[in-house]
């Protein structure tokens, strides 16, 4: 029996299930073996490998058409809450920096005699 090794790596599979190259089969893992000079097992996993991933991000995606459907208008609101509110806080940052920045240079000024 001629072994063949996968090249797709385990990295690439999805590993919640164990099930992408490099499962138990048998004792074996599907790489490992052809089966009477069919296709290895491998690039079957890869397949499904593949479309198990594409699955779960087209879910993902759908998931998120749905919340922005059902909440787009709140979440645009808080959204726009939280930036304003970003903006604001570095606007007062930068005029606490200028204030302390003036107030340096006035009591630089007011020690040395000016």
């Amino acid at each position: 029996m001629h072994h063949h090794h996968c090249s797709h790596e385990e990295s690439e599979c999805d590993h919640d299930h164990g099930e992408c190259c490099h499962g138990n089969h048998h004792g074996h893992s599907c790489c490992e073996h052809e089966h009477d000079g069919e296709e290895s097992g491998c690039e079957m996993e890869v397949f499904f490998c593949l479309a198990k991933k594409a699955w779960k991000k087209l879910m993902v995606e759908k998931i998120k058409a749905e919340m922005e459907r059902m909440e787009g208008e709140k979440l645009n609101r808080l959204a726009k809450l939280i930036a304003e509110t970003k903006v604001k806080k570095f606007h007062a940052k930068l005029e606490k920096k200028k204030a302390l920045h003036e107030f340096q240079s006035q009591l630089g000024d007011l020690m040395c005699g000016k």
